[in-house]
């Protein structure tokens, strides 16, 4: 009898031991981080001896870290276009283990689970540069957050596990665009009042910067009344705020051409947020007595933002936009 349970108590020991493919009933990566293969769409964690690797399609129509906020579709994981893959080796991988054409020879690869279904989640944030003396702020970077939730593993013996939620953790890319703003906020900087419109612009080279006005608040502002006090309104639909950054030179006539002409190319357009009395989004005018006959008005922006695919930046707390002048 005693033989007999002590052959019960080592079968069993046999069965709940390790033979060197740990099966995990929870994937927990820690504090590892994300690393990318050169020139592929395949991300990659490592920690100690298993690895957990996500390939993804990238298409013009398909991006999943395109730098807007907030306004990705989860992606479906279905092991052809986006696929996820859990490994354990007898050793500490490295990238080559699985970023090289030929992939190395040792450690080996002793166990691999595939996904078969799940959703990949991908969160973008903004990453804004600190506030200069003005608070204006700049895109430095984009956070992209990774989570997979209901995901179905097939291991290698046939049977299948889901996990729920398994955080990947989060990579960061560099804005796809260089906005120059080169717009100087000296109030002697001269600015355009549109030829066929109640449009104001600042322009410097292929970039402007449009103040577009209903003809009612363009001559309560620009009413050539000199005075200490200043005219306001505030940036709403009817009274916007655009900035514009072309391929090549525009100027004023540009604007002027109905239908607008197809080159240069508009490389990138940003509207200011509406405003809101006392707190942001304030044009305001002072208006002066240049000679006896003719008055200069000058444009202040304060608490201006500036928004574009659910991303924003400050232009800062107060902005002059420049001057001009009227007879």
């Amino acid at each position: 009898m005693k033989k007999t349970m002590v052959l019960l108590i080592g079968l069993l020991l046999l069965v709940s031991c390790d033979d060197g493919n740990v099966v995990l009933q929870t994937i927990s990566f820690g504090d590892a981080t994300i690393a990318k293969c050169d020139n592929t769409n395949l991300l990659y964690k490592i920690s100690e001896n298993q690895s957990m690797i996500f390939e993804f399609e990238e298409s013009t129509t398909i991006a999943p870290f395109k730098n807007d906020v907030n306004t990705k579709q989860p992606l479906a994981i279905d092991n052809l276009k986006n696929k996820l893959i859990y490994r354990t080796y007898n050793g500490n991988p490295v990238k080559t283990s699985i970023c090289g054409t030929i992939l190395d020879a040792n450690p080996q690869i002793t166990q691999e689970w595939i996904a078969e279904y799940g959703t990949v989640e991908i969160k973008t944030s903004a990453i804004l540069s600190a506030p200069n003396t003005n608070n204006a702020t700049k895109i430095s970077k984009f956070n992209h957050a990774i989570v997979f939730r209901n995901v179905g593993w097939k291991k290698p013996d046939g049977s299948t596990q889901q996990e729920t939620e398994i955080p990947f953790g989060t990579v960061q890319t560099n804005p796809d665009y260089n906005l120059p703003f080169g717009f100087d906020s000296d109030a002697n900087t001269d600015v355009i009042k549109s030829s066929c419109d109640t449009s104001i612009f600042n322009f410097s080279g292929s970039e402007s910067l449009r103040l577009k006005l209903k003809p009612a608040t363009f001559d309560v502002l620009f009413a050539t009344i000199a005075g200490a006090n200043a005219k306001t309104a505030l940036l709403d639909n009817d009274n916007t705020l655009t900035y514009s950054l072309y391929n090549n030179i525009i100027n004023n006539a540009f604007y002027c051409v109905i239908p607008q002409p197809t080159a240069p190319v508009l490389l990138q357009e940003w509207k200011a947020e509406n405003g809101i009395s006392d707190i942001k989004g304030t044009i305001s005018v002072i208006t002066t007595t240049q000679t006896a006959t003719q008055f200069k008005h000058t444009i202040t922006l304060k608490g201006v933002t500036f928004k574009r695919n659910n991303v924003t930046f400050y232009y800062g707390d107060i902005i002059e936009m420049g001057s001009f002048v009227t007879q």
